[in-house]
């Protein structure tokens, strides 16, 4: 029994993602070429990694999907694959149905997105704003931040929200953000 068909008899992999594995062997038989499994496998994971939540399926934490005897040295085999683009990091992917980028394997789809979101926001942060009339904001950041210290992150992200286009508020749960924003 193959690597692939081990996944999706043990639900590690979808009917989905298993789908995609098959048609890119389907067409490889059409081509008269033979993928290596590695990438069929990577393709479906890439799949599995986006109906987890993630842009993309990282190699690197295999371990944490299943107890299973994973290809080795994904990205040799990769670098050989037609299915799988290599663009440069601000570049659109070409037709291959997979994108090889900094170690990690997207769906193409899901890279473009996330390249076009990265720049979208590249642009809104570029944007120069005038500065904040601080006279004037020094008495409405002492009533909502009242106990705020010099340090207080949460004061010091609100002052600086006024002063950039774009900022970006992070933390676990229970830190402030909602507070803050």
């Amino acid at each position: 029994m193959s690597l692939l068909d081990r996944l999706v008899r043990d639900g590690v992999l979808r009917p989905l993602d298993h789908a995609l594995a098959q048609t890119l062997r389907r067409l490889d038989t059409v081509a008269e070429r033979d993928t290596p499994d590695a990438v069929l496998i990577g393709a479906a994971l890439a799949s599995r990694a986006v109906g987890d939540g993630h842009a993309a399926f990282d190699p690197a934490r295999v371990m944490r999907i299943a107890d299973a005897p994973w290809p080795t040295d994904w990205e040799s085999a990769w670098h050989g694959s037609p299915w799988i683009a290599r663009p440069q990091p601000d570049e659109a992917a070409a037709s291959a149905p997979l994108v090889l980028e900094r170690g990690l394997l997207y769906l193409r789809r899901y890279r473009e997105y996330e390249r076009r979101l990265a720049a979208a926001l590249r642009r809104i942060a570029a944007h120069a704003l005038p500065p904040p009339d601080i006279a004037m904001l020094q008495p409405v950041l002492r009533a909502l931040f009242p106990q705020a210290r010099a340090d207080d992150a949460q004061a010091l992200a609100a002052a600086r929200a006024l002063q950039r286009a774009l900022l970006l508020v992070t933390g676990g749960p229970g830190t402030g953000k909602t507070t803050t924003i």
